[in-house]
């Protein structure tokens, strides 16, 4: 994987000489929350600095991958899920300094950084942490790349999964952990899926290499390339095999190490400054729309009595106390549609096996008994055999449930949208800021986000002789007698027939589940964000308009002006912006 860019034109303007007058506009509007994540980020600009952010399922081992790359054990690690907020480790002496609330930045100690960062001391992110930095001269992070490491999809601690998804604006690119069981989740897939939207700088690692058999990693790698390449649309290139916990702890640098640490040296050399430079111009966007409506709310509020803005803001207050309560309230409403839709498919999971089972087993066994090779060769097939069988069941199964899934994937789409349109309906009604922010009405048709992520499991490290009880059922079908060994494989192929049916029945039923809560966790942030930033907007307009006023007619008219000529400012910037060549 190397991202490839085009070179840097002559007349381009540089984002962050950009980001440099945004901030500037921001702090003479008032914005100073604004200004400063303006300035942070045209200094990531100018020092060429990119976050790589490695994401995936809880449990997979990112903390200590990142400990590892670093060559030390920084980030705290357990045996539950450790991680509540995205954590950044960048180059500099060694130090490092936590962000509470809308607080500035303090120093803290490195070895006190678990305090804030893991669960067990900061569950769910109660101290409030918006960010923590690590500074060490680590010669991996020397050339402005940046390792960001975030709290594990599908974790228990479901604050922790939505930590990671308010991150991805800020991933340049992602080392994407997977692991042998489960190769890769759904929530993990749709993840990268939404990275890839943003840049293709994406490397694949499996790590905890040194606790699988060669045919489980063959196995987790060849089911992970193919859903991966089949929702991305490309080949996904290598997966790199490491063991993070077996090098820190014996030193060795094994399996891909090298290879895994020169592919990210290439990429900072070759891409780290054009990934760092499209960072700042998404920032541009995303700020210079912010900016821009807190300077029209503070245009409004001084053409209005201020106490028609103070009646205003306290609407707002109550609207998004109303929110909130509206937002707790769906989480049971949506639970219980999960439950209804989760009863529906293990029902029929539930007729499809007690139908396919004993059917399935029957032709298997008469096809074991047909062949009359030797033991060792009946093996083989006897578990392609199941598989084949397991298949042919499995897919027709599918197929004949496809009208049913979809009305049930319909009737859900339809509550959920009933249910999320309300709420965005009264809260629109209630206030311009919201009625231009908040999301669009949500279509039936596409409420529930993603499409279904099936893909048939075949557990072939269950049936080569790698480790193991494999090599025991191997090596008993050269010992045994000939029909003995035939029984025990009969038995065995039968026993592996039904696990491979089962598992891959129960699968099918996961994915609604999961793009319910998905599609519920989406609309409450945007709802959330939006109410948070037209509060504060709202509160900063009220405060300056107040003050204009209080001094006369002629400071709120030079206050005005002030404005109009900032809006004007900015709008020069942001064309300035889009008309900037690219990298």
């Amino acid at each position: 994987m190397l991202l490839t860019t085009s070179p840097l034109s002559d007349d381009r303007v540089e984002p962050d000489g950009l980001l440099g007058e945004l901030e500037r506009i921001a702090r003479e509007t008032g914005a100073d929350f604004l200004a400063d994540e303006a300035r942070a980020l045209a200094e990531r600009a100018a020092e060429g600095r990119f976050y790589v952010a490695c994401i995936g399922h809880f449990k997979r081992g990112k903390s200590t991958l990142i400990n590892a790359l670093v060559g030390e054990s920084i980030l705290p690690t357990g045996v539950v899920p450790i991680t509540s907020v995205p954590t950044i480790l960048r180059f500099g002496d060694r130090g490092a300094r936590v962000r509470l609330g809308g607080g500035a930045w303090r120093s803290i100690d490195v070895g006190s950084v678990a305090e804030f960062v893991s669960e067990e001391r900061n569950p769910g992110n109660s101290r409030g942490v918006l960010a923590v930095e690590v500074f060490l001269p680590a010669p991996i992070l020397a050339s402005g790349l940046c390792l960001a490491d975030t709290p594990g999809l599908g974790s228990v601690i479901e604050a922790n999964s939505e930590a990671t998804r308010e991150f991805l604006p800020h991933i340049d690119a992602a080392l994407v952990t997977l692991g042998a069981d489960p190769p890769i989740s759904g929530d993990e897939l749709r993840l990268v899926e939404e990275i890839a939207r943003r840049t293709d700088a994406l490397l694949f690692v499996l790590n905890k290499a040194d606790r699988s058999t060669d045919a489980e990693r063959e196995e987790a790698e060849a089911f992970a390339r193919r859903v991966l390449s089949e929702r991305l649309g490309r080949p996904i290139g290598r997966i790199y095999r490491v063991s993070a916990l077996e090098l820190l702890a014996s030193g060795r640098r094994l399996w891909d190490w090298d290879q895994l640490t020169e592919q990210l040296r290439d990429l900072a050399e070759h891409s780290g400054r054009a990934l760092a430079a499209q960072a700042a111009r998404r920032g541009i966007e995303h700020l210079g729309l912010r900016i821009r409506r807190t300077l029209d709310e503070q245009l409004a509020a001084l053409r209005r009595p201020v106490e028609e803005s103070e009646r205003r803001l306290e609407a707002l207050r109550s609207v998004a106390a109303e929110a909130k309560r509206a937002l707790d309230e769906l989480g049971p409403l949506f639970a219980a549609e999960e439950q209804r839709l989760s009863a529906s498919f293990s029902a029929r999971r539930t007729e499809f096996l007690t139908r396919a089972l004993p059917r399935a087993a029957s032709a298997l066994q008469e096809a074991i008994r047909s062949d009359r090779r030797d033991v060792a060769s009946v093996r083989r097939q006897a578990y392609d055999a199941a598989l084949r069988i397991a298949r042919e069941r499995i897919e027709p199964w599918l197929s004949d449930s496809e009208e049913a899934a979809t009305e049930a994937y319909r009737v859900a789409a339809k509550r959920f949208a009933e249910i999320a349109n309300g709420l965005l309906h009264r809260l629109r009604e209630t206030d311009a800021w919201l009625s231009a922010v908040l999301p669009a009405d949500i279509e039936a048709e596409s409420a529930l986000h993603g499409s279904r992520q099936f893909r048939f499991y075949e557990f072939t490290h269950l049936t080569s002789p790698a480790g193991g009880e494999a090599v025991v059922e191997w090596l008993a079908d050269h010992l045994l007698p000939g029909r003995i060994g035939r029984k025990r494989i009969e038995s065995r192929a039968t026993e592996f027939l039904h696990r491979v049916l089962e598992t891959n029945a129960a699968r099918v039923e996961n994915d609604l589940a999961e793009r319910v809560r998905e599609s519920r966790l989406r609309l409450e942030r945007e709802i959330r964000d939006a109410l948070t930033e037209g509060l504060r907007a709202s509160g900063l307009a009220v405060e300056r308009a107040r003050a204009a006023q209080a001094h006369g007619l002629e400071a709120v008219q030079d206050a005005l002006s002030h404005l109009e000529s900032l809006q004007a400012r900015l709008a020069g910037l942001l064309d300035a912006a889009a008309l900037s060549p690219p990298v």
